[in-house]
C-alpha cells in the first residue's frame, strides 16, 4: 500500500497577494483539512467539520437559526456532502481502516456510520445526479480513481482507473453526467466524464500544485480552478473547448470553487497572508478571515453564497454574500489541525499466554473491525515448532525454527533462556486476511513516515519491537529449513494506535497499557527488526 506522494518542486514566485517567497507544495498523500458545505437549497445551509476530539461536527443553519451537533465517527478525511431533496443529506469520509464511511439525514433522524469499504488514498467527492442515487469518487490506494455508485439496487463498486496523485473534484455540467477532475502523477490536470456505466478519460494539461477543485455554471460549462506549481490560482475554462487562464494570486493550499447562481465562477483561496481571497471575473478581493485551511463554499438560494473557514485559532468562522458581504461570524469549536493527535478505537487485551505478543496483537486488530477470537483460536493456526534451540556462549542461538512460517518455541516457556520465542508477520498476516481483514499486508522495510501516515489514514498497525523499548543483543541464526533469522532475545509486538507530531500511542499486550511513546524511542527498537510490520 501507498500512504505518500512525493513532496513537489521548490519554485520562487512574484504573485498578486504577496512578496517574492519561497513555496514548498506540501506531500499530496498528506490529509486535506477545511470545512465542507451542502444545501438542500433556500435558507438550509450544512457545514461539516472535523473536532480535536476526532469526532465529525455538524452545524446548520435553517429557519431557527444556527445549530451545532456531533456526528461521531472516526473521520480521517474531510468530509463531503450532497442532498438530493429537501430533509436528506449524506455525508462522506475516509475513516477507520482506510474505507469510505457513510452517515446520512432522513428527516430529522441521523442514521448510524456504515463502512462502504474500499481502500482510500485521499478524502472522497460525492454528488447527486438524480433523488435516490449517489455517486462518490475516490482516490485508492492503488492509485485509481474508484466510484462508488448508489440507487434502488444498493452500492457498488467500480475502478475507473486513471494515475491519481490527488483526491477528486466532482461536479455535473448535464443531466445524467459526472464531471471528476484529478491531478494525475504527471502533475496535469485530468478529466474523465461519467454518464451511466460509460466513462472516458482526457488530458488537459497545466502543472498542478494541488487537487483541483470543479464547478459547473450551465449545461455544457465547466471551470476548474487549481493551484499552479508556481502557487498562482489558475482557471480551466470549459466552453466548447478548454482553456487555461493564470488568475495569478499566491496560494497556501488548495482553492474552492463555487458559483452564486449567477454571473461567471467564484474561486476562494486563502492566501500566504492567512486572509480569504475571492476571485471573480478577472477581479480579486480580500474578505480577510485570518484562515488556516481551505474554505468550503455553498450557494443555498440564488445570488448567494456561505463560505466557511477554519480560523488560525482552530474556531469556525463563517461569511454569506447576498449582494453584499456580511461581517465574519465566529462560530466557537475547537477544529482538528495536523498538530493534533489522531488516535483509533482498538481494544486492548492482555496477552495470554508467556509469549503470545504477536496473537494478542492481532486479536485487538481484528476486534477493532468487528471480528472477535479467542488468542487460543488464534495461536491454534500458528503451528507451533517446539523443538529446543541448538545453543552457543553466551546464550547465541545457533540454529532454531522459522517465525517465518510457525510460531518458534514454548508459547509458555521464556524468551531470556530461551525455551520459547516467537513469530513474525508471515502467518500472522495471512491469519488476519483469512479472518476478516482481507487487505492486511506486511513486510519489512516500512519507512517509519509510512506507519504514521497509515495510521493517520485510519490504519492499526502492528509492529516488531523490543519489549520495554530497550536495546538488546542482536544477532542471526539459521533455522531448520535454512532461512538466517534475525533475533532479539527481547522480541515483542504491538499495535500503533494513534500517531501525534512527536509520538506514537501503543497497544501494550505485555503490560497491558495504552502509551504513547516517543517518535525516536519507537523509530530505534523498529529498526532492530528490520522494520518489521502489517498495516490493518
Amino acid at each position: 500500500m501507498t500512504f505518500v506522494r512525493d513532496a513537489r518542486r521548490l519554485r520562487m514566485v512574484v504573485l498578486l497577494l504577496g512578496a517574492v517567497v519561497a513555496i514548498q507544495v506540501h506531500s499530496l498523500g498528506a490529509a486535506a483539512f477545511g470545512p465542507r458545505a451542502s444545501t438542500w437549497g433556500g435558507a438550509r445551509v450544512d457545514a461539516f467539520v472535523r473536532g480535536v476530539d476526532g469526532a465529525l461536527w455538524h452545524r446548520w443553519r435553517d429557519g431557527a437559526g444556527w445549530h451545532w451537533e456531533s456526528l461521531g465517527g472516526t473521520p480521517t478525511s474531510d468530509a463531503s456532502a450532497v442532498s438530493w431533496s429537501s430533509g436528506r443529506i449524506d455525508v462522506f469520509v475516509r475513516g477507520f481502516g482506510g474505507t469510505l464511511w457513510h452517515r446520512w439525514l432522513n428527516g430529522t433522524t441521523w442514521y448510524g456510520w456504515e463502512s462502504l469499504g474500499g481502500q482510500l488514498a485521499s478524502e472522497p467527492a460525492a454528488i447527486s445526479l438524480a433523488a435516490g442515487t449517489l455517486d462518490v469518487f475516490v482516490e485508492g490506494t492503488d492509485q485509481a480513481l474508484w466510484r462508488a455508485s448508489y440507487d434502488a439496487s444498493g452500492w457498488q463498486w467500480r475502478s475507473l482507473g486513471g494515475r491519481l496523485a490527488s483526491a477528486p473534484a466532482v461536479t455535473s455540467a448535464g443531466p445524467g453526467r459526472a464531471d471528476v477532475f484529478v491531478q494525475g502523477t504527471d502533475l496535469a490536470l485530468w478529466h474523465s466524464t461519467v454518464t451511466g456505466a460509460t466513462f472516458s478519460w482526457e488530458g488537459l494539461g497545466g502543472r498542478l500544485g494541488s487537487a483541483p477543485s470543479a464547478v459547473s455554471t450551465g449545461p455544457g460549462l465547466l471551470d476548474v480552478f487549481v493551484r499552479g506549481l508556481d502557487a498562482a490560482l489558475w482557471l480551466d475554462h470549459f466552453a466548447g473547448g478548454w482553456q487555461w487562464r493564470d488568475a495569478g494570486g499566491l496560494l497556501n493550499g488548495r482553492p474552492t470553487a463555487a458559483w452564486s447562481g449567477s454571473g461567471g465562477p467564484d474561486g476562494f483561496v486563502t492566501g500566504l497572508d492567512s486572509n480569504l481571497w475571492h476571485w471573480i471575473n478577472g477581479a480579486w478581493e480580500n474578505l480577510g478571515g485570518l484562515l488556516a485551511f481551505t474554505a468550503g463554499v455553498v450557494s443555498g438560494a440564488p445570488a448567494s453564497l456561505d463560505v466557511f473557514g477554519q480560523s488560525t485559532g482552530n474556531r469556525l468562522l463563517h461569511r454569506a454574500w447576498a449582494g453584499t458581504w456580511s461581517a465574519w461570524d465566529d462560530a466557537g469549536g475547537v477544529l482538528l489541525t495536523p498538530n493534533d493527535p489522531i488516535t483509533l478505537p482498538v481494544p486492548l487485551y492482555r496477552q495470554e499466554m508467556a509469549l503470545d505478543c504477536e496473537t494478542a496483537t492481532l486479536q485487538m486488530a481484528l476486534a477493532a473491525y468487528g471480528h472477535y477470537y479467542t488468542q487460543q483460536d488464534l495461536f491454534s493456526l500458528e503451528n507451533p515448532d517446539t523443538r529446543p534451540p541448538v545453543m552457543g556462549p553466551n546464550k547465541h542461538v545457533i540454529q532454531w525454527g522459522d517465525p517465518y512460517t510457525n510460531f518458534v518455541g514454548n508459547v509458555n516457556g521464556s524468551d531470556a533462556v530461551p525455551t520459547g520465542y516467537g513469530i513474525y508477520y508471515p502467518v500472522i498476516a495471512s491469519m488476519a486476511r483469512s479472518h476478516g481483514d482481507p487487505y492486511a499486508g506486511g513486510g519489512e522495510g516500512y519507512a517509519p513516515g509510512t506507519v504514521y501516515e497509515a495510521v493517520a489514514a485510519g490504519h492499526p498497525v502492528q509492529v516488531w519491537v523490543e519489549t520495554g523499548w530497550g536495546r538488546t543483543w542482536l544477532s542471526t541464526w539459521t533455522a531448520w529449513d535454512g532461512r538466517p533469522v534475525r533475533y532479539s532475545l527481547a522480541e515483542h509486538s504491538v499495535v500503533i494506535t494513534g500517531v501525534s507530531p512527536g509520538a506514537v500511542r501503543v497497544n501494550d499486550p505485555w503490560r497491558n497499557t495504552i502509551s504513547w511513546v516517543s517518535k525516536s524511542t519507537f523509530e530505534i527498537s523498529f529498526a532492530d527488526f528490520n522494520n518489521m510490520a502489517i498495516i490493518y
